[in-house]
């Protein structure tokens, strides 16, 4: 009976901890999240309104501003051939996903009038997990990625995104400039970071990336 109470009161310890990290704006060891500032406009994600309902249009001036930060150039080679498969899932607990762009498919980065496109193939938007992002899916012909504003969004993982970004990067030269963590975090986590110094939301997957607010100057 002592043992089942331990058992129970360590399993209840773990939940607490995993809640702790949930939100930036929680107690905990992070310096990232004590340092976050929320905006105080009661904007979606500080309300976790589940993504599929979410308004990103609310986000979209505070983007706009940051463009420039971001390394996407204009001589870039934006049709980049997938080296592995990218699962795109209508709900995270799916068994099987609705959409798999294969390996071997050649798709459109971004569109090169509009450069970086908000909630579009790498730039896809925070889930409130770890691990998970919402968007678009990476289009496999021009047409398609012109008309990525009436387009489905899916939840897919960023670990499968990671490899699309390292992708991206080994198929320019033009990019050799910055290292390949610097290029992936640089693009994964372009959303996260805006959100962020807005004061917006704090991501798990940005404070699984960086430790303190200054670092996100870059």
């Amino acid at each position: 009976m002592k043992k089942q109470f331990l058992r129970m009161v360590s399993v209840l310890v773990v939940v607490a901890a995993l809640l702790s990290l949930a939100s930036c704006k929680s107690g905990g060891q992070s310096t990232l999240r004590q340092e976050f500032v929320d905006n105080g406009k009661n904007q979606p994600y500080s309300q976790n309104v589940p993504l599929q309902e979410m308004d990103f249009d609310i986000y979209f001036k505070d983007i706009i501003n940051k463009m420039g930060n971001a390394a996407v150039e204009i001589n870039d080679n934006r049709k980049i051939v997938l080296s592995n498969d990218i699962e795109y899932f209508e709900n995270k607990n799916d068994r099987e996903p609705a959409l798999v762009l294969k390996k071997g498919t050649t798709i459109y980065i971004h569109d090169l009038r509009s450069g970086i496109m908000e909630g579009y193939g790498l730039w896809a938007w925070p889930d409130y997990e770890a691990g998970w992002r919402y968007g678009k899916p990476l289009a496999d012909n021009y047409t398609d990625i012109r008309t990525t504003s009436i387009a489905k969004s899916y939840f897919v993982k960023l670990e499968q995104l990671a490899l699309a970004a390292d992708d991206y990067y080994n198929q320019n030269d033009c990019f050799n400039r910055y290292s390949p963590e610097e290029f992936r975090k640089g693009h994964l986590l372009f959303m996260d970071k805006i959100l962020y110094l807005e004061g917006a939301f704090c991501s798990p997957d940005l404070e699984a990336n960086y430790s303190r607010r200054d670092e996100l100057s870059g």
